[in-house]
């Protein structure tokens, strides 16, 4: 066995590993290199929830809202409203199966039935969306059920509702922590 003189660490040209060596230096490298990693990217210029030691608080975070039935947002130009009708479940859970019902009205309080609607979850503190589509279906009076909504991590979730009507498109967003 020779080691190599240059070396900071010893280096064997034999086919044998001496994992005493090796392991300690691999795991330092790689804590190192783990601890320089943020967990994902992030494009908010809010700090991220504070964790708890790791448990996800975010409900005093002041860019979330409290889950309520009924609760309605207007959109930017004021042309549609959004109703979130209800949740299923109810606060919104870290699940890919949540279900809401959707009401959408004009700026005078008529039912909006032929908009084109896009639902596009997002979590601002890790800069990224769920893997899966909504499912989105369109129902009587206005109201659109969405299904499938991916929230499959705990934090600030944005749910954007855009809507183009008659080449029109304006949108609204519902943000909600998670907490888990």
């Amino acid at each position: 066995m020779t080691f190599m003189a240059d070396s900071a660490r010893p280096s064997y040209t034999d086919s044998r590993m001496n994992f005493t060596h090796v392991v300690p230096s691999a795991a330092l490298l790689l804590s190192g290199f783990l601890a320089a990693l943020p967990a994902c990217s992030s494009d908010s210029s809010s700090p991220p929830p504070n964790d708890g030691g790791g448990v996800v608080t975010c409900q005093n975070d002041p860019r979330v809202m409290a889950y309520q039935p009924n609760l309605t947002l207007e959109s930017g130009s004021k042309s549609f409203k959004a109703t979130l009708v209800s949740a299923d479940p109810a606060p919104p859970v870290v699940s890919s199966g949540n279900t809401w019902m959707l009401k959408l009205v004009d700026g005078s309080g008529a039912p909006i039935t032929g908009a084109d609607i896009e639902v596009v979850p997002y979590m601002p503190d890790h800069g990224h969306n769920p893997p899966t589509k909504v499912l989105i279906a369109k129902k009587d009076n206005g109201t659109y059920e969405l299904s499938k909504i991916n929230f499959f991590m705990p934090g600030v979730w944005w749910v954007t509702i855009n809507v183009t009507l008659s080449g029109a498109a304006d949108s609204v967003r519902f943000a909600f922590c998670l907490p888990g």
